[in-house]
């Protein structure tokens, strides 16, 4: 399965160094810690939890769940409020991600990884990893 880096036709892609899309699903790159096991994202050099810069980039997803949930009423103006917000868990670690529509799901609602447009400027649409409710998980 070959993994590539994800990058827009048009607009900005934010994230999408971490981002690959195989053609069927999207996941995100972690980063693993060799020395003491534990997963981050962003992905990173040197550990957090124990100093150690053996990490190995590691996929992650393209399933998880919700761990919570908001609407945001008032935002930036590059997006458009309301919007939803969610913490995801995917794969030991837990990650933020727009989520499409303008109810925010329950905690423990499966999720999917996809790629969708969450803003816009005067340079176009900005689109980034999003999280579709209803995932296999």
């Amino acid at each position: 399965m070959s993994h590539q880096e994800v990058s827009p036709a048009t607009g900005r892609m934010v994230g999408g160094e971490w981002l690959a899309d195989n053609g069927s699903s999207v996941s995100i790159t972690t980063s693993k810690c060799r020395n003491c096991a534990r997963v981050w994202f962003p992905p990173r050099a040197v550990c957090a939890g124990c100093a150690s810069a053996d990490l190995d980039a590691v996929p992650a997803g393209p399933d998880g769940v919700v761990y919570a949930s908001t609407v945001v009423r008032i935002g930036p103006g590059q997006f458009a409020p309301p919007y939803v917000l969610a913490y995801l868990d995917i794969a030991g670690v837990r990650v933020l991600a727009h989520i499409p529509g303008q109810q925010g799901p329950q905690p423990g609602t499966p999720i999917r990884l996809g790629i969708g447009e969450i803003g816009a400027d005067n340079n176009g649409p900005i689109r980034s990893y999003v999280a579709i409710a209803g995932g296999a998980s």
